[in-house]
C-alpha cells in the first residue's frame, strides 16, 4: 500500500465480514490508520500492516467533489477528534458509516481551528497584515507580505514566527469577518496563503500585505473590492498568548492527548500543513 495517500477510505473483507477503516499518515513508528470496531463500538488506532495482515486485498473509494463536504486535512481532523472525544459522536452502526461521516457526516460541535485567522500589528505609523497558520511544535507562525514589515523594507510572501510578525508593535489584532464575505474554509485559507510564499510583488497600493490577508479569506484582492470587504470586518486586540490559547483550546494540533501525543500524529499531520 505504498501508493495510499493521506484521508483514503479503504475497504477490507474476508468473503463474509468487511471492515472499513480511514488511512491517517505516515510516522516514525509506522503508517496508521482509524477504523470504527462493530466487536465493541470503539473509534481504534492501529499499525496499517495489522490492520491489513488477515486480508489479502483491498479496496479502495473516491469521493467526488459535490459529495464531499470536507477536505483532506479537515478529514483527518475530524478522525482525531473521533479518537479524542468520542463521546462527542453520533452513534454508528457500521465501519463504513464512521469513515463516510469523517468525509460527508454533520460537523461537530466545536469542531474549528483557530488557524487561517487575519492578524495585524499595529506599529504606529501603519499596520502589518498576515495570516495566522498556528502553532506547529511549538512556534507560532504567521504567512505575510514581508513588505514594509520593517520600515522602507520591501520583500516577498514568507514565513515567519508570530514573535517576529509583531516586531516592536504595541498591539496586536484579530480581524474577523462576517459569514457572507468568507470564501473559504480555515484550511483552504492556510492553503491560499501557502500558495503564495515567495512571491515578491509587492505594492503599497494594489498588492500589499493587507491585500494578501484579505484575498486568503475572501478571495477578493483588487483594491475597491478590498474597501467593500473592510465594512464585513470587526477587529479586537488580543496577544501571542490569547492566540496560543485559542488555538489549543481546539485541540486538533497540540499533541494534549495520550493516544496522538504518543504516536507522533499530530506532528507529522503538521508537517503536511506546512
Amino acid at each position: 500500500m505504498d501508493n495510499l495517500k493521506i484521508a483514503t477510505h479503504f475497504m477490507v473483507s474476508d468473503g463474509v465480514f468487511e471492515q472499513h477503516a480511514l488511512y491517517l499518515t505516515e510516522t516514525e513508528n509506522g503508517k496508521y490508520v482509524v477504523f470504527f470496531s462493530e466487536e465493541d463500538s470503539q473509534i481504534r488506532l492501529q499499525i496499517l500492516e495489522d490492520f491489513l495482515a488477515p486480508y489479502d486485498s483491498y479496496t479502495t473509494y473516491r469521493y467526488s467533489d459535490n459529495k464531499r463536504l470536507y477536505d483532506d486535512i479537515t478529514v483527518l481532523n475530524r478522525a482525531l477528534t473521533a479518537l479524542d472525544k468520542p463521546e462527542d459522536l453520533p452513534h454508528f452502526c457500521s465501519g463504513e458509516e464512521f469513515v463516510e461521516w469523517c468525509f460527508m457526516g454533520e460537523p461537530l460541535e466545536g469542531n474549528l481551528v483557530v488557524s487561517g485567522i487575519h492578524i495585524k500589528a499595529s506599529r504606529g505609523l501603519y499596520d502589518h497584515h498576515g495570516i495566522y497558520l498556528g502553532n506547529f511544535n511549538g512556534t507560532d507562525l504567521v504567512a505575510h507580505y514581508s513588505g514594509f514589515s520593517e520600515p522602507l523594507k520591501k520583500g516577498e510572501i514568507t514565513i515567519t514566527s508570530l514573535e517576529e510578525f509583531q516586531g516592536d508593535a504595541d498591539t496586536l489584532y484579530h480581524i474577523q469577518y462576517s459569514p457572507e464575505v468568507v470564501a473559504y474554509s480555515k484550511f483552504e485559507i492556510v492553503d491560499r496563503a501557502r500558495s503564495r510564499l515567495d512571491e515578491n510583488s509587492y505594492n503599497l497600493f494594489t498588492n500589499n500585505c493587507e491585500h494578501f490577508a484579505v484575498w486568503c479569506i475572501t478571495g477578493e484582492h483588487r483594491s475597491e473590492q478590498v474597501e467593500k470587504v473592510k465594512e464585513h470586518v470587526t477587529t479586537t486586540t488580543t496577544t501571542i498568548i490569547g492566540l496560543r490559547m485559542m488555538y489549543a483550546g481546539w485541540g486538533m494540533y497540540t499533541a494534549t492527548t495520550a493516544t496522538t501525543a504518543a504516536l507522533g500524529i499530530s506532528r507529522a499531520l503538521l508537517q503536511i500543513v506546512i
